[in-house]
């Protein structure tokens, strides 16, 4: 009930923190976790290990909200 933690966009974080390099973001599937979480888990291992994703990930990248 009430209000349920998400992005204003609806669209999950995936990437580097911009504060800390060591950190990998990978989370905001909106309540679809069993269906999302392997996906993003996937994404997430092959920006870590310097694979390019199977999708355009610039839609997710953490830094989206960020004011210029």
């Amino acid at each position: 009930m009430g209000q349920r933690p998400s992005t204003v966009d609806s669209l999950p974080l995936l990437g580097v923190s911009p504060k800390a390099p060591a950190i990998h973001f990978a989370f905001g599937s909106q309540h679809l976790g069993l269906t999302m979480g392997p996906r993003l888990g996937k994404m997430t291992a092959d920006m870590i290990s310097g694979r390019k994703p199977e999708i355009d990930v610039d839609a997710y990248n953490v830094g989206r909200f960020d004011r210029h």
